[in-house]
């Protein structure tokens, strides 16, 4: 355990409910100086060819036109709102790490073929 210690760990906020984890983290590394690291993982139709990591955000059809609202006005904005809070505290932030293997690899998948928009605008949101 001792080799490991010191090897960072990224914050999964891959739910809206973990939002409110955020904040604490972001305090706790302005008072210790550590570098926080999260990873934003909720798009509409999140994790489309897979049954394990489906998010909770869903697209209704192929615009994704409510997915993408809820996932812009009640997951992205909050997020951001507190990394502007607490702009002192330099952060690590992965996006959507399967959004682009999913758009390579899955699109005979009826799923993300409905999430292709949803996944591109919802990533270009979020940077």
């Amino acid at each position: 355990m001792r080799s490991t210690e010191n090897i960072g760990a990224a914050n999964w906020i891959d739910s809206m409910s973990k939002i409110s984890s955020v904040e604490p983290i972001l305090l706790a590394a302005r008072a210790n100086g550590h570098l926080p690291m999260f990873v934003i993982y909720d798009l509409p139709n999140r994790d489309c060819d897979a049954l394990a990591s489906n998010g909770e955000i869903k697209c209704e059809n192929s615009s994704c036109s409510q997915g993408l609202n809820t996932y812009k006005t009640q997951y992205v904005d909050p997020i951001v709102a507190l990394f502007k809070k607490y702009s002192d505290v330099p952060v690590v932030a992965v996006i959507e790490p399967d959004s682009l293997p999913n758009l390579a690899t899955n699109m005979g998948n009826p799923k993300c073929q409905q999430a292709e928009k949803a996944y591109k605008e919802g990533v270009s949101y979020t940077l």
